[in-house]
């Protein structure tokens, strides 16, 4: 018989291996779900490479990844032995770098105090991050669900991948052909098999927080939001969610990472980004948000108005400098929306400095193209446009669910039938130019200087 008995880290009391074919009980799905995903990026080393690439830990061809779950340690300060979902040690050959994983399925969400106790347990025995796992999203790893104070983030990191990102992240790799290794392929198709699976409890985000309704009328009525209050915040959050949901929804669909634009200053501090949101929101009562396609004409941008209770999607093109007309800059756009549904579509032109800028529906516009163009009986010279896909909710807005159903569709759609045939304009090639006469001239009169000299 082969000695089945796992060697365990120092400090772990208890543990398994992680298996990629885990015998637990049936109702044991955060165990299996975490079993699965750790063997698999113990074995898919292109895998491994994206996901911990994600939040700056880099896995080289020599670099060995040690899984285990259920791992018990002894913490005296508490009643009973704490038990994270997991643990990761990815050894170098030169150092070791070790992660806690705490792991939740289905509607489960993730706790405060347990992180709190998985954070200190990380400080206690010199572990360097808690990764932690569930249907909720974070904008990037780096920013995390759960609210936590600077002193207790000090000397370990955390880090959040939600179930979707990890699904999506094997769907782009296969789709890319980017795992070399033709049974590391299989494995990861049968991963992707597994959490496609409706029984497992991988889902996309689906509502928007229980405050939702509540601002939505309150805006609808006049009265003021709070920027510090509880609703904002969790208003705002819940945005944040949904906007991730989408870039997961845009990458699956187009096979291309899609991310969120977020400025630096948002990037390094999520605290930030939440608090000038929330501002955002109280003062213009709008949620919006850029999502970047790679080599689209523009980065797409979404806005959420309380008000208008509209969803808007537009992209913005500058105009061909090498035209001079407004209505031959007008052409040039048009020719890339023909065939164009255009219902709920407008364009914007944008004239430059602080000129008049017109909007105009697609419909109008394509019966009479002046109509966009005419301010005071003079012609503008727009300098961009603007295509824009106005989705009118009314009361769906208001909904937690259907709101969020309705942004799923309404962005896909924008750029289906909009965004993906939009192109930037480029300056032409120069051409060569042709000597002329006077050129000729002054050519033969220096060549006659030099003679003299």
């Amino acid at each position: 018989m082969p000695d089945t008995k796992v060697k365990l880290p120092n400090s772990v009391i208890s543990g398994e291996k992680a298996r990629l074919i885990p015998v637990v009980s049936d109702t044991s799905r955060e165990v299996r779900a975490t079993s699965i995903l750790l063997s698999i990026l113990a074995s898919v080393n292109e895998f491994a490479q994206s996901l911990f690439g994600a939040i700056g830990i880099r896995i080289g061809a020599r670099t060995e990844i040690e899984v285990y779950t259920e791992v018990v340690f002894a913490d005296k300060g508490k009643k009973e032995a704490l038990r994270p979902d997991g643990l990761i040690v990815v050894n170098t050959g030169r150092s070791k770098w070790k992660a806690l994983v705490e792991a939740k399925i289905g509607n489960a969400e993730l706790k405060e105090e347990q992180i709190k106790d998985y954070l200190a347990l990380a400080k206690k025995y010199n572990i360097d991050a808690v990764i932690t796992l569930s249907n909720q999203y974070a904008a990037i790893p780096t920013h995390h669900p759960i609210k936590l104070k600077k002193n207790e983030l000090k000397g370990v990191e955390i880090y959040h991948w939600s179930w979707m990102f990890v699904l999506t992240e094997a769907i782009l790799l296969l789709k890319s052909m980017g795992v070399e290794d033709v049974d590391q392929q299989f494995l990861l198709q049968e991963m992707v098999r597994y959490y496609n699976h409706d029984s497992v409890g991988v889902s996309s985000f689906s509502q928007m927080n229980k405050e939702w309704k509540d601002v939505v009328m309150k805006v609808s009525s006049g009265s003021n939001l709070a920027k510090t209050s509880e609703e904002v915040e969790n208003t705002v959050s819940s945005w944040h969610q949904e906007v991730r949901d989408l870039c997961l929804i845009m990458t699956q669909s187009l096979a291309v990472p899609v991310v969120e634009k977020i400025g630096r200053k948002h990037k390094s501090n999520p605290k930030e980004r939440l608090k000038d949101d929330c501002d955002v929101l109280a003062n213009e009562h709008i949620l919006k948000c850029q999502l970047d396609v790679p080599n689209a004409a523009s980065a797409l941008e979404v806005v959420a108005d309380f008000k208008r209770r509209t969803v808007d999607c537009f992209m913005r093109v500058q105009a061909p400098k090498d035209k001079k007309r407004g209505s031959a800059r007008l052409n040039w756009l048009l020719r890339q929306l023909k065939g164009v549904e255009p219902e709920g579509v407008f364009i914007r032109a944008i004239t430059q400095g602080r000129g008049t800028n017109l909007q105009a529906p697609l419909t109008q516009i394509l019966e009479d193209p002046e109509s966009l163009l005419n301010h005071e009986g003079t012609q503008i010279q727009p300098t961009a446009f603007e295509v824009i896909y106005i989705r009118d909710l009314a009361g769906r807005f208001s909904g937690r669910n259907t709101f969020v159903q309705e942004i799923d569709e309404a962005v896909p759609y924008f750029y289906e039938i909009i965004g993906q045939n939009l192109s930037s304009w480029t300056p032409p090639a120069p051409k060569v130019k042709k000597a002329s006469n006077d050129d000729n001239v002054i050519q033969e009169i220096e060549e006659a200087i030099d003679v003299v000299e």
